[in-house]
């Protein structure tokens, strides 16, 4: 064990007493080392504090990874953004789909605007004029529109989906119609840059 040295006030091992080099460094915190005395290279590696060096070299690898996450932010949120409009564009066919499934003669009725305001579109006729609508964020529709309008933007910001609609009886059967509901959007932007989501369905009549 290690006793008061008198003589050097340094912990000295007690007379006849051989002490192991590892449980004097340990002593270290109680008293001073004795003379001459060298600690174990790893022990001594693991007190040494980091270099300059080395904390530049850590800041460096820390701010490339954070460089590569912040560049996923943009992809993240246009990823979610294309998500929520797909989700509102299903749910825009849907609705337009079952509203022309409530009828049962070849002229069916699609809600258009508020107050329940509809338009008519014949499953019959191959080839008719397509039906152009207005959908609010909600989903729900606002009017119908004109083809030109439907191909330019459209202005108003609470409209961001637009949807066209069309009539093909060439199914090969008889009174079975193809019906094609392509929503579109953002609205604001022309046709040509618009994000389309097609949805076909067949019906009778």
């Amino acid at each position: 064990m290690l006793i008061p040295s008198k003589k050097s006030g340094y912990c000295a091992p007690a007379p006849n007493i051989r002490v192991d080099p590892f449980y004097q460094a340990l002593s270290r915190g109680f008293c001073a080392p004795a003379p001459n005395f060298r600690l174990h290279p790893s022990y001594q590696a693991l007190s040494r504090g980091f270099s300059l060096i080395e904390v530049v070299l850590a800041l460096g690898v820390i701010a490339f990874a954070l460089v590569g996450i912040m560049g996923l932010f943009p992809v993240a949120m246009k990823s979610a953004q294309e998500s929520q409009r797909e989700t509102r564009a299903t749910l825009i066919a849907q609705q337009i789909f079952s509203d022309l499934r409530t009828g049962t003669s070849s002229n069916r009725f699609v809600i258009s605007g508020s107050n329940n305001a509809t338009d008519t579109v014949n499953l019959a006729p191959s080839g008719t004029t397509p039906l152009f609508l207005a959908f609010n964020t909600n989903g729900m529709p606002v009017k119908s529109l004109s083809g030109g309008t439907f191909s330019n933007s459209y202005s108003d910001i609470t409209v961001p989906f637009l949807a066209s609609i069309t009539v093909d009886t060439n199914t090969g059967m008889s009174n079975l119609s193809r019906i094609q509901a392509t929503i579109e959007a953002p609205a604001a932007a022309p046709s040509t840059n618009r994000s389309k989501y097609t949805f076909v369905t067949l019906m009778n009549y």
